[in-house]
């Protein structure tokens, strides 16, 4: 009885650790963040020296900012780019062509007189030249609000996904963008 007790121990455990193992080894299911640790670039952004992007890695490592304490946490700041008129760009690669079904970005709002984006338009491009979309976020009246997620529903696939942000002040602070299968 004693060795069958032991063995029925061992199948469960090895049952377990297979359990756990198998969300590590295989492909993410459909809903599954995808951008994790993905590089990204900026075009017509300057980023702040009081809130930069130390690592590179930001907006992508799955940490967000304290909003009841902006000054702490992964903010990055970005000023309006050169040319004002036209949106601020942030494009991330995924490593290769994935199905894309939302993107979500994390801003800061309302407080120290800063505003989330009037708008963030989404695009995808398996080449970084020829880009679907948009797929659009416009939000609604987000009064009192500080930390606030935009939300793109996105159909699609792509290696390269692009955020358009349209300015709604001097600068934008974003804590992470995530893109999900």
């Amino acid at each position: 009885m004693k060795k069958k007790s032991r063995a029925l121990i061992w199948v469960a455990l090895l049952g377990a650790l297979a359990f756990v193992l198998s969300g590590c080894l295989f492909k993410p299911v459909q809903g599954g963040i995808i951008s994790i640790g993905r590089p990204y670039q900026y075009f017509n952004f300057e980023v702040r020296s009081d809130y930069p992007d130390s690592d590179g890695m930001e907006l992508t490592d799955g940490k967000l900012g304290d909003y009841t304490s902006p000054g702490h946490g992964p903010w990055v700041g970005l000023w309006k780019g050169e040319e004002e008129e036209k949106p601020g760009t942030i494009v991330m690669d995924l490593g290769s062509s994935k199905s894309v079904g939302e993107v979500r970005a994390y801003f800061l709002s309302g407080s120290w007189g800063i505003l989330a984006p009037a708008k963030m338009e989404v695009y995808l491009s398996d080449d970084a030249k020829t880009w679907s979309g948009p797929f659009t976020y416009e939000p609604g009246p987000y009064e009192g609000e500080v930390g606030l997620w935009y939300t793109a529903n996105v159909e699609g696939t792509g290696r390269y996904v692009k955020c358009d942000l349209t300015f709604n002040g001097a600068n934008i602070w974003v804590s992470e963008i995530v893109v999900f299968q």
